[in-house]
């Protein structure tokens, strides 16, 4: 029984890997598009900040 628990437990970490691994693409990918976005941006209004508003 505990062995059973073990395995079944094994392949929810192995299940949980995969998820991060999936959403770190996701994260690497949004983080792409958003410096791709960035470069249009200052191509287009080279004088203009990225700052925050307040």
């Amino acid at each position: 029984m505990a062995k059973v628990r073990i395995e079944s437990a094994e392949k929810q970490i192995q299940k949980g890997k995969k998820e991060i691994e999936k959403g770190n693409q996701e994260i690497s990918g949004g983080t792409k598009a958003m410096r791709d976005s960035e470069s249009r941006f200052r191509a287009a209004f080279p004088d203009e900040t990225l700052e925050m508003p307040k």
